[in-house]
């Protein structure tokens, strides 16, 4: 059984780099979590946590991520006594 978010990250694996790894998808899902769960974050994942996690996810998959951290900063910026999206939970295992 899938945890929800999981179905997300698998077709992001196997349709990018994580999926041409040695071991393929599985290897990549479970490295992924192995990452995550080393050290969990919270919201979008910026610098040293995407970096820790990227080389597990499709490159669509990091660019969005990427697009969504702007996205998530110019939204803070035009309301700074808003929380602004993306900014705290879990997108990968809630």
């Amino acid at each position: 059984m899938l945890i929800p978010g999981m179905s997300i990250l698998l077709a992001a694996v196997t349709s990018g780099q994580a999926g041409q790894e040695p071991g393929g998808p599985s290897a990549a899902v479970t490295g992924f979590y192995a990452a995550y769960r080393a050290e969990p974050f919270s919201g979008l994942p910026h610098g040293p946590e995407l970096a820790r996690v990227s080389k597990y996810l499709s490159g669509g998959l990091v660019r969005t991520l990427r697009t969504a951290a702007v996205r998530q900063a110019q939204c803070i910026k035009a309301h700074p006594d808003d929380k602004g999206p993306w900014v705290e939970g879990d997108l990968f295992t809630s």
